[in-house]
């Protein structure tokens, strides 16, 4: 009698335990997907968690998601305001203008060419993050060309921040310095370099290949420029264009003037408004 009792209890131990193991099947296991026939990911592949807790990845327009350029490191902080601080558009279309008017004698329409070219490397390098539209005034970037901008500069991006808000960028290309007629390559060079300036990079890569490398001579953007590009649109902005460019500077506004220097490093001079 004792060992029918015992065989009993083993049979309902072992009929207990199936039932946990079958529930268990059922109901599946927390963070993991187990049914790959959706196309999800298959067996033991974490879920990810809902993203409460992540960082934000950048405003609702005239921004990215961050993500990671084979090949790329970024030097972001090499280009936040201050070290710290994100300076970028928030706005889906950036307009900009070129006066191909007013030009000095010796000017080229390859100058304007090179714009557009410009254009399309940061906008491609953005991966949807904002699109250039050219229009012929009242732009978020304006740029222009004189015959010299003295001594050995070849660029100047114009900031004016006021607040948390920045005017439109103006961009000055030189077609002289140094006594010299410029070479095309430097003033393409200029050119692409300086947009970086103002789509919001403050500062210089530490990369000598780089296009945002202060001595740059490079034409296209590299991986590292691109992924600090990103790294910068994926952030909430900090402070960001919604002043239309004025005659007047307001009192508190801070000037902050990027240049460029034939063959030596770019300078930044801040002017405090008083």
């Amino acid at each position: 009698m004792r060992v029918r009792w015992t065989l009993f209890g083993l049979f309902g131990l072992l009929l207990c335990l199936a039932l946990i193991l079958s529930a268990g099947c059922a109901g599946g296991l927390p963070g993991v997907d187990e049914d790959p026939a959706d196309g999800s990911p298959g067996d033991n592949t974490p879920v990810d968690d809902p993203p409460a807790d992540d960082p934000p990845d950048g405003g609702s327009s005239g921004g990215s998601s961050c993500v990671d350029i084979p090949g790329g490191t970024t030097y972001l902080s090499h280009v936040l305001l201050d070290g710290t601080d994100v300076l970028r558009f928030t706005k889906s279309t950036i307009t900009v203008s070129m006066d191909t008017t007013n030009t000095p004698t010796g000017w080229k329409p390859e100058y304007a060419q090179y714009v557009r070219d410009s254009m399309a490397a940061w906008q491609t390098g953005s991966r949807g993050a904002y699109s250039f539209q050219e229009v012929s005034s009242g732009a978020d970037i304006t740029i222009s060309w004189v015959d010299s901008l003295g001594d050995d500069t070849t660029g100047i991006t114009e900031h004016v921040i006021v607040g948390e808000e920045f005017f439109a960028p103006l961009m000055k290309m030189a077609m002289d310095a140094s006594g010299g007629r410029l070479p095309d390559s430097e003033i393409e060079a200029t050119t692409i370099h300086e947009f970086g300036h103002a789509l919001g990079m403050m500062g210089h890569s530490p990369n000598v290949s780089d296009v945002m490398w202060a001595s740059s001579t490079a034409l296209s953007l590299t991986a590292n420029d691109q992924q600090t590009l990103l790294d910068l649109y994926c952030r909430p902005a900090d402070i960001t264009q919604s002043l239309a460019r004025t005659r007047a500077v307001p009192e508190g506004a801070r000037i902050i003037r990027q240049e460029r220097h034939l063959g030596g490093c770019c300078e930044a001079h801040v002017v405090d408004v008083h």
